[in-house]
């Protein structure tokens, strides 16, 4: 979870009630961490990314090293959900992101709503292969 996020009692709450593990960004970075920093920490690891920022589709330096470091991203589509409408939004979703992340090569982005998850459509580079799915 970002840093947004990693401190939203409700989401933590729903993870441990549905004993999911998950990484909190301020396990790992320092408050403020630049996305691009943090971005290789998760993509080495497999994480899926959980995130309530919409920019990083949008700035294109923060875009190519979703794509460079094959991220796994799920975001919320409004950053004004409060703590229990994104959970409830996360419970009723959670076993749809599983498949994805289970099916899907990386990089890919999802966007949260509070009724579907819709896949955005993330430009890859002429000749980029996707190495990487599933949690391992």
């Amino acid at each position: 979870m970002d840093e947004d996020l990693c401190r939203c009692a409700e989401i933590i709450s729903l993870f441990e009630k549905l004993d999911i593990a998950h990484r909190n960004h301020l396990d790992y970075l320092k408050r403020g961490t630049l996305d691009v920093a943090w971005m290789p920490l998760p993509g080495k690891n497999s994480w899926a990314v959980l995130t309530k920022d919409k920019a990083q589709m949008l700035i294109p330096l923060e875009l190519e090293n979703i794509i460079k470091h094959e991220l796994g991203r799920f975001a919320f589509s409004s950053g004004n959900f409060t703590g229990a409408e994104m959970a409830k939004m996360l419970e009723k979703h959670l076993r749809s992101m599983d498949n994805i992340m289970r099916g899907e090569y990386r990089p890919f982005c999802y966007t949260i709503g509070k009724e579907s998850l819709s896949r955005r459509k993330i430009q890859l580079p002429a000749g980029f292969v996707p190495t990487r799915k599933g949690w391992w």
